[in-house]
Parts: C-alpha cells; sequence; structure tokens
C-alpha cells in the first residue's frame, strides 16, 4: 500500500514539473488572428518576433524564466506593450497577455 501511495505522490509531482519544455523550437513563419505573419527568429539569449507587413517587432525577449515562457508583446500601430506567457502546443503559440488588470489570449498558427 506504500508503494502505491508513492508511485500516485511521484507521478502527480512528475505531471507538475513537466508543464512546459525549456527547448521548444519557436522559429519560423506565424500566423496571427487577425491575418498577418510573424516570423520569429532567434536575437541574444531568446527569440524576437517581426511583423512582415509591417516591419516591426512584435514580440521580444521571449525566453525560459521562472518554469515558464515569457515575452513581451509589442502592438505596432502605436507601441503600447504587455508582459506575457507563452505556451507552445503542436503548431500553435498560445500567447495570454497582462496590463495591469486587463488581459487578452492570442493564438498565432505556423505557416
Amino acid at each position: 500500500m506504500e508503494k502505491v501511495v508513492l508511485h500516485l505522490i511521484l507521478c502527480l509531482f512528475s505531471c507538475m514539473v513537466i508543464a512546459q519544455e525549456e527547448s521548444p523550437n519557436f522559429e519560423g513563419k506565424w500566423r496571427t488572428q487577425d491575418g498577418f505573419t510573424v516570423e520569429i527568429s532567434r536575437k541574444n539569449n531568446g527569440f524576437e518576433g517581426i511583423s512582415l507587413e509591417r516591419q516591426k517587432v512584435v514580440m521580444e525577449n521571449l525566453q525560459f524564466i521562472d518554469k515558464q515562457w515569457t515575452a513581451l508583446m509589442i502592438r505596432p500601430k502605436d507601441g503600447l506593450s504587455a508582459t506575457a506567457t507563452v505556451i507552445l502546443k503542436d503548431n500553435e503559440i498560445h500567447i495570454n497577455m497582462r496590463k495591469g488588470f486587463l488581459s487578452k489570449k492570442l493564438i498565432w498558427v505556423r505557416l
């Protein structure tokens, strides 16, 4: 009985530890919900995303910090920025942006 309980505890703990990977491949071209194309490439110790249509940075400093991917998202039309957590799921990037008490969720699809 003790072994069963120990195995259950270890299984639960391992599920929590493997929440996100430290080395997913964000590089490539992505289609945003608004129909724009963002090209993500490595820059310094993280990744950067540039809108190909507007030729502006829309995601910078995407890095794995404290067991999660975080980035600074920048709205191209006015430069407004917000912090975000980023999760790569198959061929989608799920972005949860926060600024103060406001939040917005985005999904980008790999091209």
